[in-house]
């Protein structure tokens, strides 16, 4: 016969329990150390009771619930309490994302600083704590993805969920929570002091009022560093556990449902955690409440109207679309004082009021910050993802030159290291925001340059940059100056009439050249393009090539032609070729000529003599331009002859009208190793000049 378990002492209940509990608990415990490698760390004993613990804790609380608590609202409170002290305390320090920013922040606030100040220090408390869990580095980052070990500096995996219970410490050995709690405890007797915590790039204020009020309670009560994290969580808790269950009680449908959504993992995980998001996902919960109502009196859309005010300020602008729900109401539903209209645009003023005053007070209290907001044209998707590049690679770039962190989270980019370079970083991060808005791509080579500018104290210099471009091509692809040399180079033509263009290979002295050719052509400057350049080999004879001149000189010139089919596209270019508006020669074809109304390029000018140079120069006609283009470290003419381009430059450097626009390995905008290859060369020979010296 079966044994009914209700008929059953009190005492035998409990006892079988608790049994259940403890089988639950070895069980789970051998899970956890043979799951986290804990043999050699914990004593399995230790693990064994505390998970026995923990269960023998939860029956009780279940047991309290039922016993004590009157209501759907009441019960559903009392549980949302209780687990979420379990996540509370269980979440190791600072796992929570962002929870390092957050926990310096809180504290500052329970200090009484409102203001915001980059240069504030924290207690030496504090900063062994940070020091002690790598849980602050982990979550400067994303939750996943690849970075670099801290200790280290080896490149590796990681992820938030991997860091809970075991992590990466000094000399890439893995260490235990508890290895980080002894590290931390141990703090009095270590002869290493970590470095000074200053305050992150964080500019709220209410949102973290609740916490703070717990860390506020932790100093009173002289509880530390650890025990001011863990107030500012349980405070944190209680208020999104009071907001939880004022949603309950104004629920009038599908309460169980609600109830099952707040006792969600990730509700508990930052609802109990150092985060804003536990208040706002408390006003998610209760709007989301309000909505299931019958009926709407005065005193619900008020509830409403302020949670929904609230929530601007914690996530402004997006949250705005809260307003929209209220023309949901039925009209037979509505019982409140003022017609819906008035209250959504009440609600919808109050929002942008709060979000407004929020970014002034940031603005106006805020102190030597090296932060990049990311308002207005920054809003675009597209954008942002231009800033941080595939993968994030734009930004992991700039926290390897820099040795800084940079965390992109919602409306702001927040920089993170040592000031100078942060700095740095930053006036980085805000030239490639200026040529973002113009329209201007950014890749790898972009970002290293913008930070070569910079470094160099020429940052001021990238604004140039941000200008409409210089013409499209055939694709509709905008052809623009992508170095301050190139924006020189483009100025220098608009404004002069011959203009020398002398740089490395790579910096775009042709391709620029031919772009702006073809502009003044599209508008009507000049009636023709005349492209040429001088038959010298690069170290190679093409004389067995079969076929006439012009067969044999279109190697020399496909430079050219390249720049001139991508500008006008294949058609065009042959449409004009054959027109003879588009002419492309060499230079031998230049003599006895006089050339009006056309724009005329050199290229390859290093290859040229004195007598041809002079030549071609003396062929400038009425309403014409000359852009002369060469690379005096790649000179092919015979030892006994005179580069022409080196004479010119010291002969015409003084005469108006004629401009030099000189390139520098800065300016070469092809693959990175382009640049690396010119600087290895200048540097080798700059060094063998000396040994012969």
């Amino acid at each position: 016969m079966p044994i009914k378990l209700q008929k059953l002492p009190a005492a035998v209940r409990w006892g079988l329990a608790v049994l259940c509990a403890a089988v639950c608990g070895v069980l789970w415990a051998y899970y956890w150390r043979v799951f986290f490698g804990l043999d050699n760390r914990v004593s399995p004993l230790v693990v064994t009771l505390g998970c026995a613990a923990f269960l023998e804790v939860c029956l009780l609380a279940g047991y309290c619930v039922r016993r004590f608590a009157k209501g759907f609202a009441a019960k559903g409170a009392v549980c949302i309490f209780l687990c979420g002290l379990l996540f509370a305390f269980a979440n190791p320090p600072l796992q929570t994302p962002d929870e390092a920013d957050h926990y310096l922040r809180t504290y500052a606030i329970s200090t009484g600083h409102f203001d915001f100040d980059a240069s504030r220090t924290y207690p030496d408390d504090v900063a062994y704590l940070l020091e002690a869990f790598p849980g602050a580095w982990v979550n400067a980052h994303t939750s996943a993805g690849v970075g670099t070990d801290p200790d280290t500096g080896a490149e590796k995996a990681y992820n938030t969920a991997g860091y809970a219970l075991k992590q990466y410490g000094k000399d890439g050995a893995v260490q235990s929570m508890a290895d980080s709690f002894a590290l931390y405890l141990a703090h009095d007797v270590r002869d290493s002091v970590p470095d000074p915590v200053s305050e992150p790039v964080s500019f709220l204020v209410i949102p973290f009022l609740p916490g703070a009020v717990g860390m506020a309670l932790a100093r009173l009560l002289s509880f530390g560093a650890l025990g001011c994290l863990y107030g500012g969580r349980i405070v944190n808790l209680l208020a999104y556990t009071l907001l939880c269950a004022l949603a309950l009680a104004k629920a009038e449908r599908y309460r169980p449902a609600f109830a099952a959504i707040m006792l969600l993992p990730m509700s508990l995980f930052m609802g109990a955690s150092l985060s804003y998001d536990a208040t706002l996902l408390g006003c998610y919960y209760l709007m989301l409440a309000l909505l299931t109502r019958k009926e709407w009196d005065t005193r619900t859309v008020g509830i409403y109207t302020a949670a929904c005010i609230f929530v601007n300020i914690a996530k402004p602008y997006l949250n705005l679309l809260w307003v929209l729900p209220i023309f949901l109401v039925a009209k037979r539903e509505w019982h409140a004082k003022g017609r819906r209209p008035l209250w959504a645009l009440g609600g919808f003023g109050g929002a942008m009021a709060v979000t407004l005053l929020t970014e002034w007070y940031g603005t106006a209290f805020r102190y030597n910050y090296p932060i990049i907001e990311r308002q207005g044209g920054m809003q675009d998707p597209a954008q942002w993802q231009a800033l941080c590049g595939n993968f994030d690679e734009n930004i992991r770039t700039l926290e390897q030159l820099y040795e800084v962190t940079i965390v992109c989270r919602d409306t702001e980019i927040k920089v993170n290291g040592a000031e100078a370079k942060a700095a740095q970083a930053a006036a980085v991060l805000q030239s490639l925001l200026q040529m973002l808005e113009t329209g201007q791509p950014i890749s790898l080579q972009t970002v290293r340059y913008a930070a070569m500018m910079v470094s160099e104290g020429e940052g001021q210099e990238l604004q140039a940059l941000a200008d409409g471009g210089i013409c499209l091509t055939a694709t509709g692809k905008v052809v623009r100056a992508r170095t301050v040399g190139q924006k020189r180079y483009v100025t220098a033509i608009q404004k002069n009439t011959i203009v020398f263009g002398i740089g490395p290979a790579g910096t775009g002295k042709t391709y620029l050249a031919v772009a702006m050719a073809v502009k003044a052509f599209k508008q009507h400057t000049v009636s023709r393009i005349i492209l040429t350049r001088p038959a010298v080999e690069a170290g190679e004879k093409l004389g067995f090539l079969p076929g006439d001149l012009q067969n044999k000189v279109d190697p020399y010139l496909r430079p050219l032609y390249d720049a001139l089919f991508e500008m006008m596209g294949a058609e065009a270019f042959q449409r004009n070729l054959e027109r003879g508006v588009i002419e492309v020669a060499p230079l031998a074809y230049m003599r006895g000529r006089t050339l009006d109304h056309a724009f005329i390029i050199l290229d390859e000018a290093q290859n040229t003599t004195s007598e041809q140079l002079k030549m071609f120069l003396t062929r400038l006609g009425e309403d014409s331009r000359m852009v002369i283009t060469g690379d005096i470290t790649q000179i092919d003419l015979p030892d006994k002859r005179k580069c022409g381009l080196l004479e010119a430059m010291q002969v015409l450097k003084h005469v108006n009208d004629i401009a030099i626009q000189e390139f520098t390995n800065k300016d070469v905008v092809r693959h990175r190793l382009v640049q690396d290859i010119i600087r290895a060369y200048e540097t080798y020979h700059h060094r063998e000049r000396k040994v012969e010296k």
